[in-house]
């Protein structure tokens, strides 16, 4: 994946914006690598009276500063819940996706899809016992490794 420039810009911004004591504690690799991977020709929409405002701070920019956040400024009883609050939504989300796009939901319609559905299902079951067993990581944590690697290339 590419590095969001006008993401770093945005974080740099909002960096400018926190007192010195709270930047200290960023690493100067870090602050390095965001400043310079922005894009200087890109104009923000940060209100800084609303940082955080959705309408003004992209998406790839609050990722970023929550993971800043999450492995530099927040204490450890903070990083704990926020760990927490991270799991929980991840758990919820993955429970919504398993309710809404289950194959029964798909064809309720058809009582014989549903029949030859089951057959498939407990087929392929069957067949997944000999298969190795794959390791699930959280959007949370994948969203970080990415942050990670991408910073620290």
């Amino acid at each position: 994946m590419e590095i969001n420039k006008e993401a770093n810009t945005e974080v740099f911004e909002i960096l400018s914006y926190m007192d010195k004591k709270s930047i200290m504690k960023i690493p100067y690799n870090t602050l390095k690598f965001i400043k310079d991977n922005r894009n200087l020709g890109y104009v923000t929409k940060i209100d800084k009276n609303d940082l955080f405002n959705p309408n003004n701070v992209m998406k790839d920019t609050r990722k970023i500063l929550a993971w800043i956040d999450l492995n530099y400024l927040a204490s450890e009883e903070t990083k704990k819940a926020k760990i927490k609050v991270y799991q929980e939504n991840e758990f919820n989300y993955e429970k919504f996706l398993k309710e809404n796009n289950s194959f029964s939901n798909m064809f309720n319609s058809s009582a014989n899809y549903n029949e030859n559905i089951n057959e498939n299902v407990s087929f392929i079951q069957n067949n997944n016992n000999n298969l190795p067993s794959i390791k699930k990581e959280n959007i949370f944590i994948k969203i970080l490794n990415f942050i990670k690697n991408k910073l620290f290339k």
